[in-house]
């Protein structure tokens, strides 16, 4: 799979785990999880990675699974197939010990795996071809986020009659699969999304934003900083929900937000591990959060416990949390770069100094240039100039 397409199918394994660690606690026997856009299948594999023995469990000779996992994912070429053949790679890997322990139980095995992860190739649409009502109690995904093509699915959407299905007239294709989540989780479900700035600040996406409003508490906004996706400079958030068991309730609690600057890995190609994870401490103070939302209080800069009310005042404007912090804190925080400016007549004694700077460079190419080189043959055998022992 090329480069290009990598920064789309895999998320970060660090994000990963730390949405993991905010929804751990929703994963009990009989819970239902998925991921629509499920790529390599880590959000689905991570949560179950270290009690795998717990909620599966080889019993009375057949293999009983205590939850449900489906990865979804689009197959309409053949670059697209290869992702699900590498879930089902990574699943195997995580039950490994378990296989080893009951090889002659490897078919059930095998059809777990086979259930587990999904491809859909009846439709360009993907996993949105297949629209659901209230039946997940998780859902953690890293949707495709693009503008580019959704015209194409919309009007896919549009020939096969799903119309009354995506209704928010949503301007990328995060939109859609934003009504895919929170439609197909249950009342009380919970969804833990990544999302780009684009659905938070869009004026075209308003309708997206009190959809959300309307179906939905809003539990949590974490800030990721640009380049986390390897492919692309996007700013993208971690946006954390709860849907409504009654959707006549108003939300009263505030939400927790966070915003990170770095992420335990470099930003860059290399993706090398470093020691700085803004990460680890936003899942602290957000498990804190969860437990009394009302009374959290935080002295870390990064964090706020902001009032339900304004998501509702800012409806219309922008849900971008950066907009809470003055331009110093964000400065000092690392999330915005100091600006800096000088007076017009500083700017015109600058541009003299350097002109003079490129002058003096000039005139010492120009006497390099003008030197003539000399050049003198050598034998090598000639000991006079090298000894070859």
């Amino acid at each position: 799979i090329s480069k290009k397409n990598w920064g789309q199918f895999f998320t970060p394994l660090k994000v990963v785990r730390a949405i993991v660690e905010m929804a751990k606690d929703e994963i009990r026997s009989g819970t239902k999880i998925c991921d629509p856009a499920c790529g390599v299948g880590k959000f689905l594999l991570e949560p179950i990675a270290t009690k795998i023995e717990q909620l599966f469990e080889v019993k009375n000779g057949k293999l009983e699974s205590k939850i449900t996992i489906h990865g979804f994912d689009k197959g309409f070429d053949k670059d697209e197939q290869k992702t699900i053949i590498l879930a089902k790679a990574n699943m195997l890997i995580y039950f490994s010990d378990l296989i080893k322990e009951n090889p002659e139980f490897s078919k059930q095995f095998s059809t777990l795996f086979n259930e587990s992860f999904i491809l859909k190739t009846n439709s360009i649409l993907g996993t949105l071809s297949d629209p659901m009502n209230d039946y997940y109690d998780l859902i953690l995904t890293n949707p495709p986020y693009v503008t580019s093509g959704a015209s194409n699915l919309k009007e896919e959407i549009k020939k096969s009659g799903l119309e009354y299905y995506y209704n928010q007239n949503a301007v990328g294709v995060e939109g859609l699969f934003m009504e895919w989540v929170i439609k197909s989780l249950k009342p009380d479900g919970k969804g833990f999304i990544v999302i780009p700035d684009g659905v938070l600040s869009r004026n075209s996406d308003k309708k997206l934003r009190e959809f959300i409003l309307s179906e939905c508490i809003i539990d949590s906004i974490i800030s990721l900083p640009p380049k986390t996706f390897f492919t692309t400079l996007k700013k993208t958030y971690i946006l954390g929900i709860t849907k409504k068991t009654n959707k006549s309730e108003i939300q009263n609690e505030p939400v927790f937000s966070y915003l990170a600057s770095n992420i335990g890995e470099t930003l860059d190609v290399y993706r090398l591990d470093i020691q700085e994870n803004d990460l680890n401490e936003a899942v602290i103070l957000f498990n804190q959060f969860k437990g009394a939302k009302n009374y959290f209080k935080s002295n870390d800069p990064r964090c706020k416990s902001i009032p339900s009310q304004w998501f509702i005042d800012e409806l219309n404007n922008s849900w971008i949390i950066e907009n809470l912090w003055n331009e110093n804190e964000l400065i000092s925080l690392g999330i915005k770069e100091k600006e800096n400016v000088i007076r017009v007549d500083e700017f015109s004694t600058y541009l003299a100094n350097l002109s003079q700077t490129i002058n003096e460079y000039q005139e010492q190419l120009d006497s390099i240039s003008s030197v003539t080189n000399k050049y003198k043959e050598v034998k090598l055998t000639n000991k006079k100039y090298f000894e070859i022992i």
